[in-house]
């Protein structure tokens, strides 16, 4: 395992369903060599993220708190567990991109949870470097659901996604509060995939994350 003297960043973009975080997590990913970075994506793919998954789309039927449980628990193993997680790939000197963190089951499960207490059991999770939440009006986002066919049934109601998009914001001043960088992304229905891209880059680099773009390469400036 390659490690290094300088510890990699994680940047990891949030939002309501619909925004766009896919497609940007893989164009900023365009952009730099494989070998330096990895992307990640909650729920996981492991067999924790896989059960999570099946809770949230009502093909496993529990309640909101066991739900809740589920993707903490997906989320700590995923950033602290094991020589994938993202804990061990920044020990690597790796740019981690992650696709959703923790803030998802904050915004999303508040409505039928304590908010306390999903802070509370999301306290072992590992805090991204800096948070992007990609901010759009969710009747457009609720467009885009419906022209990617999606089902979910709480995801294609608008006044849900109205309520999750404020939970978001919320989330980012208690985040902000307790010292974490987090950044909202104000994003307009005509805007074109790669004008997002480059006002992510804008943002990257006002935190001191930057894309040398002779190398093609995101990277931290030295101290």
């Amino acid at each position: 395992m390659r490690v290094t003297s300088r510890r990699g960043t994680y940047v990891v973009l949030e939002g309501i369903d619909g925004v766009g975080k896919t497609t940007q997590v893989r164009a900023l990913a365009s952009l730099l060599p494989k070998e330096e970075i990895r992307l990640v994506t909650e729920p996981s793919d492991t067999p924790v993220g896989r059960l999570t998954q099946s809770a949230w789309s009502g093909e496993l039927r529990m309640s909101p708190e066991a739900q809740s449980l589920l993707f903490a628990a997906d989320s700590t193993e995923l950033t602290r567990t094991g020589l994938q997680s993202v804990e061990s790939m920044l020990r690597r000197g790796l740019i981690v991109l992650g696709d959703r963190c923790f803030l998802s089951t904050i915004a999303y499960l508040s409505d039928a949870c304590s908010e306390n207490w999903l802070w509370e059991i999301h306290a072992r999770c590992l805090m991204p470097d800096l948070i992007l939440i990609l901010d759009l009006p969710p009747r457009h986002a609720l467009h885009r659901i419906r022209l990617r066919g999606e089902k979910h049934a709480q995801s294609t109601k608008v006044e849900y996604l109205v309520r999750v998009r404020r939970r978001y914001k919320l989330a980012a001043m208690e985040m902000r509060r307790r010292g974490f960088a987090v950044e909202v992304l104000p994003i307009r229905r005509e805007s074109l995939p790669a004008a997002v891209t480059e006002a992510l880059l804008l943002r990257l680099q006002a935190h001191g994350i930057c894309l040398n773009r002779s190398r093609g390469r995101l990277q931290q400036p030295h101290p």
